[in-house]
């Protein structure tokens, strides 16, 4: 029942026995799986953020609007007389 776990064991037991007779090389190996797990995480964390400037950048150019200066205040003028409300 248990056969196919007996290659692992007999695997972590030959890398175990490997890593206690060459500590400089296993501290190598595992300098370089870490080095390699950094370097994915960063490049993960790179593109998140990227997309995050990418949407913030979106949304603010979808709130603003361009002003032309352009303003049309004398539409308010004929509603107005002598600072008081045309009747």
């Amino acid at each position: 029942m248990w056969d196919w776990f007996q290659p692992i064991t007999d695997t972590v037991s030959s890398v175990g026995g490997w890593m206690e007779t060459n500590p400089g090389g296993a501290s190598f190996v595992g300098g370089v799986a870490a080095s390699s797990i950094d370097y994915m995480n960063a490049e993960k964390q790179r593109e998140f953020d990227m997309r995050r400037d990418r949407e913030e950048r979106d949304y603010r150019d979808s709130r603003s609007q361009a002003s032309t200066g352009n303003y049309n205040y004398g539409s308010h003028n004929a509603s107005l007389t002598k600072g008081f409300l045309a009747g």
